[in-house]
């Protein structure tokens, strides 16, 4: 399955950061997964209340905050769009933070589906 931009959909999630990060440990890995995945979609909330209510400084704040996650993670993907948002809200120049948060949300979609197939098969025998 491919991606719009015609990257394998694998390319999205750097699994080798988050094995070098878990030292390979299952459980970790698990914890690392359901810690990003909730804070994640609760900061996309406040980043899109933010962006509806025009606060450039909270939009900067927020996608900030997704952007380091997502780096710690191996969500590239996730991390480059977010840098992006931080961008628009450090410059506060939000006409096209709507239109970005909808790509992120698309982005983070697929990292999260990744990464909780990821997780559900560490420690799985032949995985």
């Amino acid at each position: 399955m491919m991606r719009d931009s015609d990257e394998p959909l694998d390319a999205a999630v750097d699994f080798e950061r988050l094995r070098t990060v878990t030292g390979g440990d299952v459980e970790l890995v698990r914890e690392l997964v359901d810690t990003y995945v909730e804070d994640t979609e609760q900061r996309m909330c406040r980043l899109d209340q933010a962006i509806q209510s025009g606060v450039a400084a909270e939009v900067r704040i927020e996608a900030h905050s997704i952007k380091g996650a997502s780096a710690n993670m191996g969500a590239d993907a996730v991390r480059d769009i977010a840098f992006r948002i931080e961008q628009m809200g450090a410059q506060e120049s939000l006409d096209e933070a709507s239109s970005a948060l909808g790509q992120l949300r698309a982005r983070f979609a697929v990292a999260r589906d990744l990464f909780e197939k990821y997780a559900d098969s560490e420690g799985k025998p032949g995985a």
